[in-house]
């Protein structure tokens, strides 16, 4: 029987704060995404827009591009993961998130901020997070729930506290001298600090390697991509794991129209993400321990039920507490599928090839996600309304879930022959 973690939640055992080093190190990486994360880059966005010379839609024309060409790129960056040792794959991680923040801070016109926001979406929003869900998914196998739950804790933490952070910086040093601090904070403070924390962890770093033989038995990511494609089981996920990508980033996005568009204050907005942040937390702690318990492809067709109860609620309830109640639920399917959908790919794929199969899973995963804002804004451009939309979000949710459903019966992985 499995006890001793504290408060009854069951996210942290006993068993995996032995390895207090690796989660700290991994919870970090999964902090240090957020120069490349949208919530970050948005407090850049007018400052960015008028030095280049470009509209506020041109702008968002940028990032889609880089966005996607970040998509692109990843699976070749995040399959050498799988080849490299792990202090020298995060530390030309870190390199390239420094020479990326440079690269920002110096741009004078559309192209050089096109190739700034590229580095740092592939490096920050990409590489950083995958270090830190590939590690752990690997080195965690009875715990692997709890400890994917205890890192993911970097993602909200950073929404929470570099957003403001960014704003304070610009009030104080201009946007440029903001994005060359953070710069020089990940090149003189986070890049010691992180290869500190994996000194004499020889394990940790080795299971993060893919040894010669395995290398060649495995193919790389032509190899993991002939797995992946070929399997049943991936094309019956699918759906679901682009789904509440997808969805979650079009009405986010598009949040203020939303609101506007329901009747409800714009300023409910900015305490409605409160609730969001701590509907995560909710939904990390939740999925660790079901996880832990049975496993994360059980979790696959229920994680976006929070997000559906929100749809619901967007479609029929015009009270404005209303918008908070949406942005909680869909925090919470956030922090049920961020754990869950981690799991599962070292699950079904194992862990040896997992950084390949990852990052080639999560190139679609951000495709859906650049086209989740053009869709919705097409959906309110067309006047239709937000009981529609939802109405539709919803019955596309749920028909995603029941293909998951049906996957449940596929039990093994498929041959990496």
């Amino acid at each position: 029987m499995r006890s001793g973690w504290p408060g009854g939640l069951g996210m942290i055992a006993p068993e995996i704060l032995v390895h207090r080093r690796v989660l700290v190190f991994a919870l970090l990486c999964a902090f240090l995404s957020s120069p490349g994360q949208t919530f970050f880059i948005a407090a850049f966005t007018s400052s960015m827009a008028e030095a280049a010379g470009i509209s506020a839609g041109e702008l968002g024309l940028v990032y889609m591009a880089a966005t996607l060409g970040a998509a692109g790129l990843l699976p070749l960056a995040g399959s050498w993961i799988d080849h490299l040792e792990l202090k020298r794959y995060t530390a030309l991680s870190l390199s390239g998130l420094t020479i990326a923040c440079i690269i920002t801070a110096l741009a004078q016109g559309p192209l050089m901020l096109l190739l700034g926001l590229l580095c740092l979406r592939l490096t920050g929003q990409g590489l950083m997070s995958h270090i830190a869900v590939t590690s752990t998914a690997r080195f965690f196998t009875a715990w692997r729930g709890r400890a994917l739950a205890v890192v993911a804790l970097g993602f909200p933490l950073a929404e929470a506290l570099t957003p403001a952070a960014g704003v304070a910086m610009i009030a104080g040093f201009g946007w440029r001298q903001s994005y060359l601090l953070v710069a020089s904070g990940v090149l003189l403070i986070a890049t010691p600090a992180l290869l500190v924390l994996l000194k004499d962890q020889q394990r940790f770093c080795a299971s993060a390697n893919v040894t010669a033989t395995e290398r060649t038995g495995r193919g790389g990511l032509a190899s993991a991509a002939r797995i992946l494609f070929s399997s049943a089981y991936f094309w019956l996920v699918l759906p679901v794991v682009l789904y509440l990508p997808f969805a979650s980033t079009g009405l986010i996005f598009h949040v203020q129209t939303l609101a506007s568009s329901k009747g409800w204050p714009i300023g409910l907005i900015g305490p409605g993400f409160l609730v969001f942040a701590g509907g995560h937390v909710l939904g990390l702690i939740v999925s660790g321990r079901i996880i832990d318990r049975f496993n994360a492809k059980v979790m696959l067709p229920a994680m976006n039920l929070p997000f559906f109860l929100g749809l619901a609620g967007l479609a029929t309830v015009s009270d404005p507490v209303m918008l908070a109640a949406f942005l909680g639920l869909l925090g919470t399917s956030a922090g049920l599928s961020q754990t869950s959908v981690a799991a599962m790919w070292a699950e079904v794929y194992g862990v040896e090839r997992m950084g390949t199969i990852r990052s080639l899973a999560v190139m679609l995963m951000v495709v859906g996600t650049a086209s989740g804002p053009a869709v919705v804004g097409g959906a309110f451009d067309a006047d239709l309304g937000v009981a529609t939309i939802a109405a539709v979000m919803g019955l596309a949710g749920l028909a995603a879930s029941a293909l998951s459903l049906v996957a449940l019966m596929f039990k093994t992985a498929p041959s990496p022959g």
